[in-house]
């Protein structure tokens, strides 16, 4: 957990606090269920793999909190059942991080309406169902964190996919808006950019329609600043916890992972040369555009936010002394 230490973590830093991560039996979830617990959280992984069980094993065994609730975010009346048990155990969720989604490309013609269903029910509803459950006791204490992961948009072979992180997304912005600064809660979205995970590894089905391999679909679809290919699941899982340490700055806004990766000195994104040949075709040369936009745009956003914040903060600063005086 070094890089939490490179991001300014102190150990303690959710000390007390009772963590929901959905889908953390593997992947970025799992990472950052295992960050959440580092720093102090009681963190409750929920997952249809029984491997979440392991996963919570690990953490106490290393000194953690943890505890692993096996349910497929599909079935609504189990869901409900387990939302009821939590808050009759812990009487509060104070960090909410919407994570569980599944990936399995397919053209659209290809895509089963019960795929979309499925994915709809993984994400969306069961993202929706876990805020109306916890939401109003945040509220009461005054504190809580709500975080939905989210992804780009308009990714071929990946309709379905993509229509579920734009409902995660606008989700996150419209709750937002609701939500009065006095209440204490905390919303917005994360964007983990193209991470190393089993999910990716296994989806087979993306590397048979841009007909390469996954090494060479990392090496020239794949432009995560910072990175050569894929980001390690570990890195993007600090770079979270970071942003829900800091969520009342990324207040209604999408967060990234690259941003604090950044500006704490952990990578250095370089410059990719336009006149660079790739050897993609023109549809999948679109889709790495898109992406690389939309990584790279909300990475920028949040750069520039900070620099307002700052510049603003300087401002009042020197008003403040102007008055003084």
């Amino acid at each position: 957990m070094e890089i939490l230490e490179k991001l300014g973590l102190a150990p303690n830093t959710f000390d007390g606090r009772i963590a929901v991560v959905t889908g953390a039996a593997r992947g970025i979830g799992e990472q950052v269920a295992r960050a959440l617990a580092h720093l102090g959280a009681h963190v409750i992984i929920l997952d249809m793999r029984e491997l979440g069980q392991s996963v919570a094993d690990d953490i106490v065994s290393s000194g953690g909190y943890a505890e692993f609730i096996s349910v497929d975010l599909t079935a609504a009346d189990r869901l409900s059942a387990v939302q009821t048990a939590i808050l009759a155990r812990h009487g509060r969720v104070d960090i909410l991080v919407n994570n569980a989604s599944r990936c399995e490309s397919a053209a659209f013609l290809e895509t089963q309406l019960a795929v979309w269903d499925a994915l709809y029910q993984t994400t969306v509803r069961a993202s929706a169902s876990l805020i109306r459950a916890f939401l109003p006791v945040m509220q009461k204490n005054r504190f809580g964190i709500i975080c939905n992961t989210v992804a780009a948009e308009g990714l071929s072979w990946a309709a379905h996919f993509s229509s579920a992180m734009v409902g995660q997304r606008s989700m996150i912005l419209s709750l937002a808006g609701e939500i009065a600064a006095k209440d204490g809660v905390s919303v917005l979205g994360f964007a983990p950019g193209v991470v190393d995970t089993p999910l990716v590894r296994e989806d087979t089905e993306a590397l048979r329609y841009y007909g390469m391999s996954l090494e060479e679909w990392a090496k020239d679809f794949v432009d995560n600043p910072g990175y050569e290919g894929l980001m390690p699941a570990a890195h993007c899982a600090a770079s979270y916890v970071y942003c829900l340490a800091h969520a009342r700055a990324y207040h209604g806004q999408i967060a990234d992972a690259f941003h604090p990766l950044i500006n704490h000195g952990v990578i250095t994104p370089k410059e990719r040369d336009p006149t660079e040949p790739t050897g993609l075709t023109d549809n999948i040369s679109a889709a790495v555009l898109q992406c690389s936009q939309y990584v790279q745009g909300i990475s920028s956003v949040n750069r520039n936010l900070e620099l307002r914040i700052e510049e603003r903060t300087a401002e009042l600063k020197a008003a403040n002394q102007r008055l003084a005086d």
